[in-house]
């Protein structure tokens, strides 16, 4: 199954979220909102690759 382009958007919003979230955010919950970042960002790449 293939991401829909309206659900890779809304990811890459919450991915913008989330990297904010890790610089700005609360201290408690930015080491949480990085790994969270970083992990809908490999997802992000490997949807985006299988639509090529």
């Amino acid at each position: 199954m293939t991401m829909r382009q309206d659900h890779i958007e809304l990811l890459e919003d919450k991915l913008r979220l989330w990297r904010e979230a890790a610089t700005s955010g609360n201290m408690e919950l930015r080491d949480y909102n990085r790994r969270c970042a970083e992990a809908l960002e490999e997802c992000l790449h490997h949807a985006i690759e299988g639509r090529s």
